[in-house]
Formats: structure tokens, sequence, C-alpha cells
């Protein structure tokens, strides 16, 4: 139908979570962007992407929605339409958008919808896709005519599970592409109104958080120019007569796992979609159900062969250390997998050892972690390949391929120490002292060691940034003593965001580990740059400073873990590193050329440190000696004076427990009232200041 072409998007239900399940009613009506036309479908926004702020709401999570437009061939786009509505049955909340094709033949726009978590300090960053478990969407009107063909794709590894047409006799037709990859719906040619299902489609999707839908468009030698086209989605809009669903794929692999863990198709067993382009191993082959057995060897044992070989362990699995997997993969993308450490039949909460790890084509080894408490004796796991990110244990997903094993746990032996928790702070306009409040970054953290027979198995260092109050960006990083880079064992070292391990990353450079480290002393590194790494709201300005900004807003923190197994006859004693302390935490400029105070006439980069008052800077500050006495820091390497002020004020701390930071703008002498008795008597003095804080000026780490 030309100039109206009408999609709604409907129910979003969780039906692989029944005991939680709710149908999510979408509503693009609360948009960032100011509409800035009107016109007969209402007001509109011009550019080509569009920001909701909670569209639905699923498990008690607010999800937020992102909408792109990008043009096919000779064609423009023209605006997007939100709370778009036509009749008095069709509900509020719509998006619509009106694109043109400028000339005869072949031309179309691609609309993609990306899902995000916007739950509390997450609404409106759009930072972290959320997966929605299933949702509907249907298309109205997708019909043609005689000056225009009218069709639409969609994409089987976004989750694409099934469809459903029109019951009529002249309805749409559905073709898959040749590569097998997406399937295109064309139009019956002739025109139907909204509520008509002959022009319409009803497609169900699982697991994803993004969904594309390319329209198509052929325009007629004929056609009037430019061809205007409309289109427009609902959240809650449904119709009957369609047809009952029809598979978006004929062959899927599933698992071999006991059905506790979702194995069988009737208990949302974990289930792919079959391609050609990504599995794990040499090969898949299709499954008419999940096959579970005690030893997960169920698909292994079937008819077609053993499909099961693209994990294998490298090293053994001991409790509360490191081993190395191989992993052999057929395309590229996101590995999942969890291991059953407690053998309670299910995979909880806290048993993912593996989150959105880049895999590409061929062999890669992967470093995991076996958990402190981890079962003695045979443990369950599952490995999941696909193209989307942050996929669950079970439920189907578009493309990849699942693969359980169980693998065996021993008991070396091992013991863990953990130091007690540390908070470093720091003022980060050295050699000037700023506002100094002393919250330009906060991190709280504590250090743990792996021991066995008296020789140190691996060393950690795990922490939370608690504040960021700076304009600049700052790295985060600690001088370490007591063993050498050379002991580390690089391949299983890793460096963690939030839970996530940064792949392939150095914790010696935060860079990629083929980077070779400078040498000189020993130094970890949590951040290149806290800026880009820490979610700061726009409204907040800063990151859990400004009091005046809800905490709500500001509810996510980052969390870091610096992980350094050592290489076998390298281990250091338990007595060389004993007694575990926070070590010499210190803040560095990110990267060359961006801008750190007025007093560097070039803007630094790494070379410029900040340490707690009284640590030196690394050989690798090789930039501070030259600032020693400039501004206010009064720092004198011959007496170890260092980073101080004429009137022994520190530009950065070290307190052993949780601290209330200063808030923004706040000299610390204000927030703390014995803060300068104790730093000028050089710390012999009101040495319990950091426990009377003026509640005033502080954020409290309850926030």
């Amino acid at each position: 139908m030309k100039y109206k072409q009408l999609i709604p998007i409907i129910a979003l239900a969780t039906a692989s979570i029944p005991i939680h399940a709710t149908i999510v009613d979408l509503d693009f009506s609360n948009h960032i962007e100011d509409t800035n036309l009107n016109n007969s479908f209402g007001p509109s926004y011009d550019g080509p992407v569009m920001h909701f702020l909670n569209v639905g709401v699923h498990n008690g999570k607010t999800i937020d929605a992102k909408i792109s437009s990008r043009i096919i061939g000779d064609a423009t786009f023209l605006y997007h339409t939100p709370n778009y509505k036509e009749g008095s049955t069709q509900p509020s909340g719509d998006i619509g958008f009106l694109y043109q094709t400028n000339s005869p033949g072949p031309a179309g726009l691609i609309y993609t919808f990306e899902f995000f978590d916007g739950t509390d300090g997450l609404s409106g960053t759009f930072s972290i896709p959320y997966t929605i478990p299933e949702f509907e969407m249907i298309g109205y009107d997708i019909d043609g005519e005689p000056v225009q063909s009218e069709q639409v794709r969609v994409y089987k590894n976004e989750g694409f599970f099934s469809y459903q047409t029109g019951s009529a006799g002249a309805s749409l037709t559905a073709e898959e592409s040749p590569d097998g990859l997406s399937v295109l719906f064309t139009g019956p040619g002739t025109n139907y109104n909204e509520t008509d299902t002959s022009g319409a489609v009803k497609f169900t999707y699982k697991n994803t958080s993004i969904v594309t839908l390319q329209f198509e468009t052929v325009t007629a030698s004929n056609s009037p120019l430019p061809n205007p086209i409309f289109s427009a989605f609902d959240g809650n809009w449904d119709l009957d007569d369609f047809t009952p669903p029809i598979g978006s794929s004929d062959e899927s692999d599933f698992g071999d796992a006991p059905d506790s863990y979702n194995t069988l198709k009737s208990n949302d067993g974990a289930e792919h979609a079959m391609t050609s382009t990504l599995y794990l191993g040499s090969s898949v082959d299709a499954d008419t159900d999940g096959q579970p057995g005690i030893a997960s060897n169920g698909d292994d044992l079937d008819v077609d062969g053993n499909d099961d070989d693209g994990i294998t362990i490298l090293t053994s699995l001991e409790k509360g250390l490191d081993a190395l997997i191989n992993v052999n993969a057929s395309g590229s993308g996101y590995l999942q997998a969890w291991a059953d450490w407690d053998m309670n039949g299910s995979f909880d909460e806290g048993e993912q050892i593996l989150t959105n790890h880049p895999i590409v084509s061929g062999v890669q080894i992967v470093p995991i972690r076996v958990s402190d408490s981890a079962t003695i004796g045979s443990v369950q796991t599952r490995f999941r390949l696909s193209s989307n990110p942050n996929i669950p244990s079970s439920g189907y997903v578009g493309d990849g391929e699942v693969e359980d094993y169980v693998f065996d746990v021993t008991d070396p032996g091992t013991t863990i120490q953990h130091s007690g928790y540390y908070t470093a702070a720091f003022e980060d306009n050295w050699p000037e002292i700023g506002d100094f409040d002393l919250n330009d970054v906060v991190a709280y953290y504590r250090t743990t060691i792996v021991s066995k027979d008296g020789e140190v198995l691996r060393f950690d260092i795990t922490g939370t940034i608690m504040a960021y109050g700076a304009s600049y960006g700052n790295g985060l990083g600690w001088k370490l003593n007591g063993f050498s880079e050379s002991d580390i064992n690089l391949s299983l070292a890793r460096l963690e965001k939030n839970g996530v391990t940064r792949a392939n990353i150095s914790p010696f450079t935060g860079e990629d580990k083929s980077i070779a480290s400078p040498g000189g002393d020993l130094v970890v590194v949590a951040s290149l740059n806290l800026r880009e790494d820490i979610i700061i709201n726009e409204e907040c300005k800063f990151h859990r400073t400004n009091p005046s900004c809800s905490a709500s807003l500001e509810s996510e923190q980052m969390t870091f873990s610096i992980s350094l197994p050592f290489n076998d006859g390298s281990e250091p004693s338990v007595s060389s590193l004993l007694p575990l302390n926070g070590a010499d935490p210190f803040i560095f400029a990110a990267g060359y050329g961006l801008y750190h105070g007025d007093s560097f006439s070039t803007a630094p980069g790494t070379d410029l440190e900040i340490h707690t008052a009284d640590f030196p800077p690394t050989s690798r500050g090789t930039l501070v000696s030259s600032f020693y006495g400039i501004a206010q820091d009064d720092s004198d390497p011959a007496t170890s004076k260092y980073y101080r002020t004429t009137g022994n004020l520190p530009w950065g701390i070290l307190i052993s427990s949780p601290w209330n930071h200063p808030s923004e703008y706040i000299d610390i002498g204000d927030a703390y009232p014995d803060f300068a008795e104790w730093a000028t008597s050089g710390g012999t003095e009101k040495t319990t200041w950091y426990l009377n804080p003026t509640a005033s000026n502080t954020w409290s780490t309850a926030d």
C-alpha cells in the first residue's frame, strides 16, 4: 500500500521463565529527542536515530530502546513519528517513520530496534544491551501495489523463531534466502487496511536484544516520484486470523546435560538454529530434541556422530585456581559458559564462568576460574556460542551451537588469604591543589593470595570504583613488590571489568597482551581511562560526588579484578608477600594529548603519575620529577617527601576501611575537620580523622 504500511509491535512474553511471565507493553512515547516537525501523522523528528526511556518492564527491569534508520539505494529518510496513532481502536505509544524512494528500481530502509537495561542508574545510558526472552512483532499492510512492491526481510541470527501469515488465500509469502540466513516476506500486491491480516505477518523472537527489519521495495518506472512510504510500530495491538506458527529454521542443535539444566525442548531447552556460518568445533548436527544424560554424551552417541568437539580442557580444574580451555570455532561470535560448581542440578547466579567472551574462527586458548567453593568430583558445564551477546543458559537463539560437558574438579589443598579492604582517594590536579575534595578517583579494594605448601599460586586485586569526581581522564594502577613480571603466566593472567574478562588485555599494560611491558617497576593497571569505563549520568556530570543528583541514577558502580597466576617454578613464598596490604595505588593521566591541567604546556600521557603521600613515582612516571616544586607541590626526594604541599597536605590518601568521600567541590578539610591536623602532623595526630565527617559534606557509601 503506497504511503502507508503499518507494522505494530505487540506482546513481549517471558515464556522461558513462566514463574515471572509477563507481557511487555512497549510504549514509544517517552522519547529523549524533542520533536521538530508537525505533519498529518503527528509531532515528528527528522534525525536518523531516536532514543526512548522506559518502553517496557520485564522481571523488575526497566527497558530503554534505541531505534536507528539507514537507507538502502536511492532513497531518503524523512522522519520518525513517536506516539503515532490512527483510529480509535489503536493504542497509543507507537513509533512511525517516513522515507521516500527517489527513482525507479530497488531501494529501501533498514530499521533497527536495540533494547537496553534502563534500570535506575542505567536509565538513559543505552550502554548495556538487554536480552528479552521472547516477544512478538506484527507487521501490517506489507501488501504492495501496481507502482511498487513491498517486502520486509528478517534475520534468523537475531533470535527469529517463527512466523505466522494471514489465513486468507491472498496473503504474504515467505522465501528463505539462498544462504539460509534471512527470510523475505512479500506482499500480495493488493492494498489492505490496517486490520486485514492478508497484508500482515506475525514474528516471534527469542533471547535477543536487537531486531533488524529491512524494508525492500522496487518502484516502477511509471510511479510518481519521489515515492513516499510510511510505516509504524505498535506495542500492544493484536489481530486474529493468522495461520499456525511456522518455524524459522528447519534444524536445531540441542544440549545433552540432565534435564534439570533445561535440555529438553519442552523444558525451554538450550536450542540453536543451525547455520553454516557459526558453530563450535569441526561440525554440528541437527537434533530433534535435547538428549539428556548424566554423562552429557547423548549428542555424542547419536547416529550423526560426536559433534561436541569445540571445547577441550588443557589443564586440570583445581578448586580455587585458574585453568585453560581450548576453544575451536567456525565463525566469530560470543561464548557464554556455565559450571554447576555446587552440583545442585542447575546453573545458579554466580555460576557463569564466561560472559560475552569474543571468539573468532579457529583455535584459541581461553582462561577460566574454578570457584573457591567448587564441589570436588564431576561438575556439569555448558558452553553456548552465538552471534548475540548476553544469551542465557537455556532457551532458543538464532545461530551457533550448545555443547555440554562433565569435567572433574580436584582439590590441590590450597589456602586463600585476603587483606582487609582499603580506600584509595586522589586529587588529580597535581601539582596544583585544585578544589582539593580528594574525590577525583576513589577506589575500594583488597588483595588476595592463593597458596599451597608455602608458595603463592596466584595474586589478585579486586575492588570497586566508589567515585569519579574528575573532568580529566585518569587511569588506575598499582606498583607491586615481591615478584617480577616474568614470574607471571601471562596466558592465564586476566583483567576484568564488571565481572567480564577484557579479552587478551594484559594487566601490566592495560593493552593487548602482545604489547610488551616497558620494563622497570612492576606495575598493574585496572583501567587506562576510568572516565571512559564508568557510566557517568549526564544529569550528574560526575560519578557519586554530586549531592544534588539522585543516588538511583548512579547505582551501578564499576568493579575490577586483576589476577596474576604464577608460572610453575616461579612462585614466590607466602612470607615474601605477607602481610597483605593496600600496596602502592596511583592514578595516571590518560592517553597522550589529553588535557590534564594548565601546569603542562603539552598535554601529558601515562608518564604523569599521582601517588598517595610519600610514595615516589614508578620508573614509568618519567614526567613527574620535572614538576617538583611547581605550583603548590613541595616534593623533596632527598627526604622521601612526595606528593605533598608546603603545608604537608597530600594529593592521595590510603585508608584501611570504607570511607565517605567529600561531595563535589567540598574541600576535604571542610568535610573532615580533623584532616588538616592529621596531615600536617605527618600522621601522628588525629589518626582516626576519617571516622569523623561533617555528614552534610560527604557522600555516604550507603547511598
